[in-house]
């Protein structure tokens, strides 16, 4: 068997790493971004127009296409630590059907309570910008 020093110093820095973090890795270094979760099968086909928008922009997003109460939704989102949970309802489709970034979101940050209103344009250049900056904190 051939040892290779610098795998191993890869995999115990990655273990370091996800133990430090308990799997809550910060924003920019976290697989999935943006969970999206439309509350009813009438709101899915507005959900991976956003996604699609929130994609283009350069942010890793996913879509929950399971058709769960969005009470299970949040909590299977929650469990996998995603830093921002984007519900979409009535009050968040725009009026055309199309995202153009002027449109306001309920955005629920990881390890805070309630939602927080934002428009689409400030949550994609403030995700952006954490994301540049290496920002540790949510």
């Amino acid at each position: 068997m051939i040892h290779c020093a610098i795998m191993g110093s890869i995999e115990r820095f990655l273990s370091v790493i996800i133990e430090h973090f308990a799997g809550a890795f910060p924003l920019w270094l976290c697989p999935e971004q943006v969970a999206v979760l439309p509350v009813a099968e009438r709101h899915l086909e507005s959900a991976r127009k956003l996604q699609s928008h929130l994609q283009s922009a350069g942010l890793r997003a996913s879509l929950d296409e399971s058709g769960e109460s969005v009470g299970k939704q949040v909590r299977n989102a929650k469990k996998r630590k995603v830093p921002a949970i984007l519900v979409i309802g009535d009050k968040e489709i725009p009026e055309n059907g199309e995202w153009t970034g002027k449109e306001n979101l309920a955005v629920q940050w990881r390890g805070a309570e309630g939602n927080v209103p934002m428009a689409l344009e400030a949550f994609i250049a403030l995700v952006a910008e954490k994301t540049a900056r290496r920002s540790l904190e949510l």
